[in-house]
């Protein structure tokens, strides 16, 4: 999921830098790497606003758009193409079972040394979090993220960046969540 499109702007937007200090060696790998954005665009969590064709989002950073849940883009997209995956960020559904599933289906696609982002995993933001009345019929709580954290192995490298309260004159973060395979 991406709401109003930051991740994957800043994706497509590092991927253009690189290809701009010629760090590729073969021009066709370049075509090969490319940045997805899925999501269901269904207003759960609130409406997106860059899934029409002049959006700002689609004209400036062009990613490749699949509008639809993520387990079926995972077995009806990046399964059937054999696609590898280095970078991915988690931030669709937000119950428990939703990034436990998204986390069992896409880590499998994820390249020796890549990493996996799972936003939204300090605890913390939640628990004091005032909601406006006009945004109670998108708010969904996401504790699935902070709880499904708790449970990863050893097997994975965890490095957590939150800061909800631990540093009050700085910005409170919803928190994010890096994991690279040990």
């Amino acid at each position: 999921g991406s709401g109003g499109g930051f991740i994957p702007r800043i994706m497509v937007q590092a991927h253009r830098d690189l290809k701009e200090q010629e760090i590729f060696e073969h021009e066709y790998i370049w075509d090969k790497i490319q940045v997805y954005l899925v999501d269901a665009a269904n207003k759960v969590g609130g409406e997106v606003d860059w899934n029409n064709n002049d959006s700002f989002f689609k004209k400036k950073f062009n990613p490749r758009i699949i509008l639809d849940t993520t387990e079926n883009a995972y077995y009806n997209f990046f399964v059937k193409h054999d696609i590898k995956i280095d970078l991915l960020h988690i931030d669709a559904g937000h119950s428990y079972k939703d990034i436990k599933n998204d986390f069992e289906l896409y880590s499998n696609l994820v390249k020796p040394n890549g990493i996996i982002s799972i936003h939204d995993t300090d605890e913390k933001y939640q628990k004091d979090l005032i909601i406006t009345e006009d945004e109670k019929k998108y708010f969904e709580e996401f504790d699935g993220p902070p709880k499904f954290i708790k449970e990863i192995n050893k097997e994975w490298k965890q490095f957590n960046l939150f800061n909800a309260g631990n540093y009050p004159s700085k910005p409170s973060s919803t928190g994010l969540t890096l994991l690279q395979r040990a």
